[in-house]
C-alpha cells in the first residue's frame, strides 16, 4: 500500500461553465471570457490561465452536486511552472470530511494504487480539496494513466469514474502552453529595446564632417576601435526613413528594468504588444511587474508573468518600486551603422556630449524634422534651426 502525504487545500470553484459530460476531441486552444486558454482533449480540458504561480492544469470531473454550481468528483494535474513538480488535487464534498477513509485509485487493467488519510485532518469549511504531492507516487500514478483507458476513484462507498481518453495529449499541450516564471527582484537587469523611445525620441543633423570613434558592439566594455565618419548635413534619426533606407541604422536602447510590486487588488486593460489586443489583468496584492523601456506619451513597455504589455502611468498608483530607485538609472541609447570602410559600428550618444542642447562650435546640431514623424538629411549641408 502506497502512503503519500496528503493535504486539504481548501476552494470554493468558481466555474459554472465546466460542463460535465464533455466529449469533444482535441481542438485547437481558445481563450476563454474568463482569460484562460483552454483546449479540449476528448474528455479532459487543459486550462491555462497565464499564472505563473498555478499554472496550467489538466482537470476532469464526473457530476456536479445538485443545486449545479460546485463540482463534484472533481481531479486535476497542476505543474509548479517553477520547479516543474506536480500535484494531483482531488475534489470530494462529501468523502473528504471522513478522515478514516483511505483514497483509492484503480485502473483499467487492475492495478491499484491506495493513499492512507492518517495526515488530512477535517476541515470545518466545505468542499475541501486532497492534494496529493509526493513525486515518486504522483509520477507513478501519471505513468499510469497514460497508459490506461479509466480508472475509479474510490473513497469510503463512493466511487468517481474517469475516462482517460485525451489526457495524454492534456499533458503534451501543458508543456506547449506553460507560462513563464513571474519576474523576481534579485537585482538589476538590463534589457534591450530595438527603439529610441520619446515622443519626440533623441537624434541629431552633422554642421560638418566629424570623425568618431565607435565601439564593434552595443557595450561600453568594449574598446572605441571602430573609426566612423559622420557626414555633414546627415540627419541620425529613426524618423529620417529615406537615410535609413540607402545606409541602414540600428537603434537600441538598453535599460535597467525596475521591478515593482502591486500594493493592493486591482483590476485594468492593459494591450498585449504581440497582437495589440486588450487584456483584462487581475493584478493581486504582492504580485510583481517590470518596467521595461520608455515608449512615449506616458506608455512604457511592461513585463507581467513572462508576458509584454504597454503600460500606463495609472499603473504606478497601486505600485512600489522594489528597488529602491537605485537601479533606475542605467540607460544607454545606441546607434548601430556602416563605418569607414564598410565596418559596423555602434556609437553610444552619450559619447558625444550634449547633443541636446550643442554649443555654437559642436559638430552636431538638433535633428532636421520636418514634421511628427518625419525628419531629412539637409540637402544643402545648412544647419538646422
Amino acid at each position: 500500500m502506497a502512503k503519500s502525504f496528503l493535504s486539504p487545500v481548501i476552494t470554493a470553484v468558481i466555474f459554472t461553465s465546466f460542463l460535465i459530460g464533455i466529449s469533444s476531441s482535441s481542438a485547437k486552444p481558445f481563450r476563454h471570457e474568463f482569460g484562460e486558454l483552454r483546449e479540449y482533449h476528448k474528455h479532459w480540458l487543459r486550462v491555462c490561465d497565464d499564472n505563473a504561480v498555478e499554472g496550467c492544469r489538466a482537470v476532469a470531473m464526473t457530476h456536479t452536486s445538485e443545486d449545479g454550481f460546485f463540482l463534484r468528483g472533481r481531479l486535476a494535474v497542476n505543474q509548479n511552472p517553477q520547479t516543474g513538480d506536480y500535484t494531483i488535487k482531488f475534489l470530494d464534498e462529501d468523502e473528504a470530511y471522513r478522515e478514516d477513509s483511505p483514497v483509492t485509485f484503480k485502473f483499467s487493467d487492475g492495478t491499484r494504487l491506495t493513499f492512507d488519510r492518517e495526515s488530512v485532518a477535517p476541515s470545518p469549511r466545505v468542499y475541501p480539496e486532497l492534494a496529493f504531492q509526493n513525486q515518486s507516487e504522483i509520477m507513478q500514478m501519471l505513468s499510469l494513466m497514460r497508459s490506461q483507458n479509466h480508472m475509479v476513484v474510490l473513497i469510503g462507498q463512493s466511487r468517481y469514474f474517469y475516462s482517460l481518453m485525451g489526457f495524454s495529449s492534456a499533458m503534451r499541450f501543458m508543456a506547449k502552453y506553460r507560462p513563464a516564471p513571474p519576474v523576481q527582484y534579485t537585482g538589476p537587469v538590463l534589457n534591450t529595446a530595438d527603439f529610441w523611445g520619446g515622443e519626440w525620441p533623441r537624434g541629431f543633423t552633422m554642421k560638418a564632417d566629424t570623425l568618431v570613434k565607435a565601439r564593434k558592439n552595443f557595450d561600453t566594455d568594449l574598446a572605441k576601435d571602430v573609426s566612423c565618419t559622420l557626414k555633414k548635413g546627415a540627419t541620425y534619426h529613426p524618423w529620417n526613413h529615406k537615410r535609413n533606407k540607402l545606409t541602414p541604422m540600428t537603434f537600441k536602447t538598453k535599460e535597467t528594468a525596475v521591478v515593482y510590486q502591486v500594493t493592493k487588488n486591482t483590476t485594468i486593460k492593459l494591450e498585449r504588444e504581440n497582437d495589440r489586443e486588450l487584456e483584462e489583468i487581475q493584478f493581486k496584492a504582492g504580485d510583481e511587474w517590470a518596467f521595461i523601456t520608455y515608449y512615449g506619451e506616458g506608455l512604457f513597455r511592461l513585463s507581467y508573468k513572462g508576458k509584454l504589455y504597454i503600460g500606463e502611468e495609472q499603473v504606478y498608483q497601486w505600485s512600489a518600486d522594489m528597488s529602491g530607485g537605485t537601479d533606475r538609472f542605467l540607460f544607454e541609447e545606441w546607434l548601430g551603422l556602416p563605418c569607414d570602410n564598410g565596418v559596423k559600428g555602434w556609437i553610444l550618444l552619450a559619447d558625444l556630449g550634449n547633443i541636446d542642447e550643442p554649443e555654437e562650435n559642436s559638430p552636431f546640431s538638433a535633428p532636421n524634422f520636418l514634421g511628427y514623424g518625419v525628419a531629412e538629411d539637409l540637402v544643402d549641408g545648412s544647419v538646422a534651426n
